[in-house]
């Protein structure tokens, strides 16, 4: 019970802490680096308001599970809710630009079309940015909605750039910056620009495929000890108690994790082939 109460009122002083204005350095960093991928990706939320919160949720779960379960249990589900926030909108973050990457041949494609049909560009952008699909359809509407509040097209591009990050929206905007200045063949050059991309796009599909192996067998090399533990641990109970229970074996289950992640980012590393 008086792990309860503890683990209460320190909870409550890290919302009293925590809350806006008052943040400390580390959870505030955390939250700008959330924060502006959420921005990037068109979805507006103060996080200022919900770390603070979300940290002491997982504080009172940390007092409830240590209560009832042994720290074997309860420090990897406190680090799993601890690394959830950054990881999930790190993961989001990554389908989303994958997808709005697929789309971005065919746009082009589109693009080029419309020029070749006597419409300006910013005329075929528009008609881009009522057929698309999402996440695509949301960049090119803030693209255009700059340019109609007085920036300048090149310049929208060069947000449009930043906010992405990708090589590939590097490529269209300089293509597209270069055509501009030199006054040379924006569809040709568009079309040229969409063909490269489906180029790279099957290469990194071809690469994806070659190294889907080694992918998973950096899952199942990682998943055998863990497997062999549980095994050992119904076969005898008794000697294996020692490693849930006793000091040394909290200290040899650390070690384990440990070395259990650094051999799976390793090999994942090993086949991250970036063409």
């Amino acid at each position: 019970m008086l792990y309860l109460v503890c683990g209460l009122i320190l909870s409550a002083l890290m919302f009293v802490v925590l809350r806006p204005g008052v943040i400390v350095e580390g959870l505030e960093n955390q939250a700008q680096r959330i924060q502006q991928g959420l921005d990037n990706q068109l979805v507006f939320h103060d996080l200022r308001h919900w770390l603070p919160l979300y940290y002491m949720l997982v504080g009172i779960g940390f007092c409830a599970l240590e209560l009832w379960q042994p720290a074997v249990v309860w420090v990897p589900v406190v680090g799993v809710l601890t690394l959830a926030p950054p990881i999930g909108f790190r993961l989001q973050a990554r389908r989303r630009l994958e997808a709005l990457e697929k789309q971005l041949p065919d746009a082009l494609m589109m693009i080029a079309g419309g020029v070749r049909a006597g419409a300006s560009l910013p005329m075929a952008l528009q008609q881009l940015g009522e057929e698309a699909q999402s996440p695509l359809r949301e960049e090119i509407s803030l693209l255009l909605r700059e340019q109609k509040v007085g920036v300048p097209l090149d310049e929208a591009f060069q947000h449009f750039q930043e906010r992405i990050g990708l090589l590939s929206v590097t490529l269209i905007t300089t293509t597209i910056r270069i055509a501009h200045e030199t006054g040379g063949e924006l569809a040709e050059a568009l079309s040229k620009t969409a063909m490269t991309l489906r180029q790279i796009e099957q290469a990194e599909g071809k690469v994806r495929a070659l190294t889907a192996q080694g992918k998973m067998q950096a899952w199942v090399v990682g998943a055998m000890p863990l497997g062999l533990m549980l095994i050992l641990n119904n076969m005898e109970p008794e000697a294996m108690a020692q490693l849930w229970t006793t000091p040394v074996g909290w200290l040899a289950l650390g070690v384990i994790g440990l070395l259990e992640i650094a051999g799976i980012a390793m090999i994942l590393k090993i086949v991250d082939v970036d063409v």
